[in-house]
C-alpha cells in the first residue's frame, strides 16, 4: 500500500516521493508522513475552502450583475441623450420654419399697408387738390410694384387733368376780365410754352425727389428722335423726341440732378435719372455692358404727372432756365 503525505498548506494528498505539493506547490516534509492529528487539521482546512469558493463565486456573480446594470444605465442614458438631441433639433427646425413664416407674413402685411397708404394718399389728393398731396401720392405709388401702379397713377392723372381744366377755365376767365381788370394775370404770363413746361417739370422733379431747395441754375437740351440713353455709341436710343434737363442747388456735380424725359402729351412725362459722371472704364471698353446699362435705365423709367399747382414755385425759377 502506497504511503501518502498530506500538505500542511492545503491538505492535498501527495506521494512520499513528492518534494512539493501537486496542488499548491508548497514544500513537503519528505519521508515523514503526517500524523493523524495533522491529517485531521489538514482536512479541516480543506472543508473551510468550500465556503470561500462559494463566496468568491457569489462575488463574481454580483460583479457581473453590477456590470450589467451599469451597462444598462449607460445605454439608457445614451438613448435619452440622443432622444433629447433629436427633440431639440426638431424644435430648432420648427422654430426656424415658424420664423420664416412670420417674416413672409410680415412682408406681405407691410406691402398691404403700403397699398392702403397709396390709396389713402390718392384719396387725400382728390380732396385737397394740393400740389404737396399730389407729390406725396406719387411718391408712395412709386414704391409699389409696377403692376400695382397703373390704376393709381391713372387716378392721379385724371385729377391733374381736372385741375388743369379748372386752371384753364380760371385763366380764360381772367383773360376775359383783364380788359376791365388788368392786374388779374397768370403767374407765368410772358414766357414761352417751352419755358413754362420746363419750369413745371423742374418743380415736379424737385418735389418727386423731396429736395428742399430751389434750383439756382437750370439747363435744358432738346433731343431729336433716336437720342442715345447713354452718350456712347452702343447705347440704346429713345425713338421719340426727348428733353434732357439739369438743375443744381450749388452748381457742383454732387448738387446737380440730370433727367431725360419724354412727354405723354396728357399732362404726364416718362423720365429716367442719368448718372452724374461716367467714371467706369466699361463705358469705353465694353459695348455690351453699355447696351445693358442703357436698357436697364429705359426699363426703370418713371411716369409722373405735372400739375399746374406748382406754378407758384415755377414762377420763381423760370427766368433761370437756359435752353440749349
Amino acid at each position: 500500500m502506497t504511503q501518502k503525505s498530506y500538505c500542511n498548506n492545503c491538505g492535498s494528498s501527495n506521494t512520499l516521493e513528492d518534494s512539493f505539493c501537486s496542488e499548491c506547490g508548497a514544500p513537503l516534509n519528505q519521508g515523514k508522513p503526517t500524523t493523524g492529528e495533522a491529517k485531521t487539521i489538514t482536512n479541516r482546512r480543506v472543508n473551510h475552502s468550500k465556503p470561500i469558493k462559494k463566496i468568491i463565486g457569489s462575488i463574481c456573480v454580483g460583479l457581473l450583475v453590477v456590470a450589467a446594470g451599469v451597462t444598462a444605465v449607460v445605454i439608457y442614458h445614451n438613448e435619452q441623450t440622443q432622444s433629447q438631441e433629436t427633440t431639440a433639433h426638431e424644435k430648432f427646425l420648427s422654430s426656424q420654419a415658424s420664423q420664416e413664416k412670420k417674416k413672409s407674413s410680415s412682408s406681405l402685411s407691410d406691402y398691404k399697408k403700403l397699398q392702403n397708404l397709396a390709396i389713402d394718399s390718392v384719396d387725400k389728393a382728390y380732396n385737397t387738390k394740393s400740389s404737396a398731396d399730389i407729390s406725396s401720392a406719387q411718391d408712395v405709388i412709386s414704391k409699389l410694384k409696377k403692376s400695382d401702379q397703373a390704376a393709381l397713377s391713372q387716378r392721379l392723372k385724371n385729377l391733374t387733368d381736372q385741375i388743369s381744366k379748372e386752371d384753364d377755365q380760371t385763366i380764360s376767365s381772367s383773360s376775359s376780365s383783364s380788359k376791365t381788370n388788368p392786374q388779374t394775370s397768370s403767374l407765368l404770363s410772358g414766357y414761352s410754352d417751352d419755358q413754362i413746361e420746363f419750369a413745371r417739370v423742374t418743380e415736379a422733379i424737385v418735389a418727386y425727389y423731396k429736395y428742399t431747395y430751389q434750383p439756382i441754375s437750370i439747363s435744358v437740351t432738346k433731343n431729336e428722335a433716336n437720342h442715345q440713353v447713354l452718350p456712347f455709341d452702343s447705347s440704346i436710343v429713345i425713338p421719340q423726341e426727348s428733353v434732357t434737363l439739369s438743375f443744381s442747388s450749388d452748381n457742383t456735380m454732387a448738387g446737380t440732378t440730370t433727367i431725360t424725359y419724354t412727354s405723354n402729351h396728357n399732362g404726364s412725362i416718362n423720365f429716367y435719372h442719368e448718372p452724374n459722371h461716367y467714371q467706369d472704364d466699361r463705358y469705353l471698353s465694353d459695348p455690351d455692358w453699355v447696351r445693358q446699362q442703357s436698357q436697364e435705365m429705359l426699363n426703370d423709367m418713371t411716369t409722373i404727372v405735372i400739375p399746374t399747382s406748382f406754378d407758384d414755385k415755377a414762377s420763381l425759377i423760370i427766368s433761370k432756365i437756359q435752353i440749349n
